[in-house]
């Protein structure tokens, strides 16, 4: 957890807005704009999208469970990595407006169950290792401060990519 202690409302608004920026981000790009990437080899804007949707389907899951059971254990065990996740999920080929209205819907989904609960920020993660070893113990406050800063930074490699190729 950071030094500075930063409101609540604050966190959510920041969660909330990452959805609104990658949107912009994104907005009039064609299909061949979205496959673009700052080098060959490196994911393409589509592909990021992707990324940021799973990522949130992913931590909604475990967020939800932290509330349930106050200290959620997540495994890291048989996630096949990125890449394996990407090419058979076929981030590169498939649009982006459900994976766009996916992501919308969850960040206001866990905001909006987030305000429900006054004790939300306490309650904690603990992760796993592959062997079942605690690696880390985190609060939902942490997770959620993860997830948004995890956002920012790929929204601003989206505008990276395209300030590369004039777009």
């Amino acid at each position: 957890m950071s030094e500075k202690e930063v409101p609540k409302e604050e966190v959510l608004k920041d969660f909330r807005s990452g959805v609104v920026k990658l949107e912009e981000a994104v907005k009039g790009l064609s299909e061949e704009q979205l496959d673009l990437s700052l080098e060959p080899g490196k994911w393409s804007i589509r592909q990021v999208v992707h990324h940021l949707v799973d990522d949130c389907d992913g931590v909604s899951y475990e967020i939800k469970k932290a509330l349930v059971l106050g200290d959620a254990r997540i495994s890291i065990e048989g996630h096949p990595g990125n890449e394996a996740w990407s090419a058979t999920l076929d981030f590169n080929e498939r649009k982006i407006d459900s994976s766009l209205g996916l992501i919308k819907a969850h960040r206001q989904y866990l905001a909006d169950l987030l305000n429900h609960f006054s004790d939300a920020w306490d309650r904690t993660l603990t992760i796993l290792d592959a062997d079942g070893k605690e690696m880390q113990k985190v609060t939902i406050e942490d997770v959620v401060k993860m997830v948004s800063d995890h956002m920012f930074g790929h929204i601003a490699k989206i505008e990276e990519i395209k300030e590369k190729h004039g777009v």
